[in-house]
């Protein structure tokens, strides 16, 4: 339980300085946001934009099917 005053739950969670951390976050949203925004642009050259609707549907599936497939066989 994170009470006032304690440190963030990812400054206690990570082996690097804060600043770090923050930095590598910062980086990989910075990446993810670049990865889509390519991936968007060339499944709009190639399908329209419904291709990228059709994308979007079938990624939050699988990512649904893994959050069950993790919830379902995770050790208790």
């Amino acid at each position: 339980m994170v009470r006032h005053g304690d440190p963030a739950i990812a400054d206690e969670l990570s082996p690097s300085t804060p600043a770090l951390t923050q930095g590598i976050l910062m980086f990989a949203m910075a990446f993810g946001f670049g990865v889509g925004t390519f991936i968007a642009g060339q499944l709009i050259d190639v399908g329209g934009f419904v291709s990228v609707v059709d994308y979007c549907a079938a990624s939050i599936i699988v990512t649904l099917v893994f959050a069950f497939a993790t919830l379902l066989f995770k050790r208790k």
